[in-house]
């Protein structure tokens, strides 16, 4: 294919790509220009599109509003997997323009879901994707999972997640004060074992998460509830707090990556669990980390952060370098822009 000075990339997703979320913006960097419908806003609007949505189980509103917008696209890009559903499902029947257009996808849980599926209900699932041309990953342990489940392995990419380096600059060890601190929201956290390993020592956290996730578990006056935060406020704790942990499952996506990867660029010192998935942007040497479900090891890695001023300064120095150094959003969307262009090369 000829190159050209950009390349129209539409994108479906849930928000806005132009607000910026996963740092999409940046693919204006590297010969992208972002086209896209806005989210509904009219009541009425909203009311059929929530009716439509719910009884299909699938996000159409978008899809079908930004067909004009395919015909002048060179690629469409769907974030996350379940905003790629039904141009798939179009892609797959020969319907225009979807069906001319290369489809990528960038994946959050899809490998967890397909794990907990039995064969049948996986191969199902999957069908639903094979208009897919390219799925991204956050982590390599991923590709494996999903070229078992019956994707081709070579639609598989995987990608290191980033973060914005200007919002979570290092800061000085020497300020951080105060409590550890516990922050996300997401499915993949283990708050449970937090608060059982929390047992029988003098540790308090401090929890940033949703009421109903705090309600869920065992009361203990080592755990500070203090709900959600504007950005903001989040971003201040990160660069202020003694250290982040992120307690997590066992999952094949890297649950806590994005909390993880911004305490790092503050230089905060973090503990997480020992995943597969996590392996490729935390080692022992950036991080402190407990075999997942562990009560007595998170325990011990606790006590260690908590008490260690030596070992929490080594981390945060090693974690501020290798964040800045290795996952951030220009170079994640360098990789993603130039696997795309990969795809194209191919279609034409």
């Amino acid at each position: 294919m000829k190159k050209r000075d950009t390349y129209k990339c539409l994108v479906l997703t849930k928000g806005s790509a132009h607000l910026g979320p996963y740092g999409i913006d940046k693919l204006k960097n590297f010969d992208f220009e972002i086209t896209e419908k806005k989210p509904a806003e009219h009541k009425l609007h909203v009311k059929i599109r929530d009716f439509f949505e719910h009884r299909y189980n699938t996000p159409i509103d978008k899809t079908i509003r930004s067909l004009f917008l395919a015909y002048q696209s060179d690629v469409v890009l769907a974030f996350l997997e379940n905003e790629a559903l039904f141009a798939s499902w179009m892609k797959s029947k020969g319907i225009k323009p979807y069906a001319d257009k290369p489809l990528a996808v960038l994946v959050c849980w899809l490998a967890d879901d397909l794990e907990k599926m039995s064969p049948s209900q996986a191969q199902k699932e999957v069908r639903k994707y094979s208009g897919v041309d390219l799925f991204f990953v956050f982590s390599q342990n991923q590709v494996e999972i999903l070229a078992r489940h019956g994707i081709p392995k070579d639609k598989i990419k995987s990608v290191n997640f980033g973060f914005a380096p200007g919002l979570f600059s290092t800061r000085n060890f020497h300020l951080r004060s105060g409590n550890m601190v516990a922050v996300g929201v997401d499915r993949g956290r283990d708050y449970n074992l937090l608060v059982n390993a929390l047992k029988g020592t003098d540790i308090i956290i401090d929890l940033y998460t949703k009421p109903e996730v705090y309600a869920s578990l065992p009361q203990s006056s080592q755990i500070i509830f203090k709900g959600l935060v504007t950005y903001d406020k989040y971003r201040e704790i990160l660069a202020t707090a003694k250290a982040v942990i992120i307690p997590s499952k066992l999952m094949a996506y890297p649950s806590g990556q994005t909390v993880a990867i911004e305490a790092g660029g503050t230089g905060a010192p973090v503990l997480i669990s020992q995943t597969p998935a996590l392996s490729q942007y935390f080692n022992s040497t950036n991080s402190l980390q407990y075999t997942p479900g562990d009560e007595e090891d998170l325990r011990e890695q606790l006590i260690r952060m908590d008490s260690d001023d030596a070992l929490r300064e080594s981390l945060s120095q090693e974690i501020g370098r290798d964040m800045h150094s290795n996952f951030t959003y220009e170079q994640m969307w360098q990789t993603i822009s130039s696997e795309i262009l990969n795809l194209l090369n191919k279609k034409r």
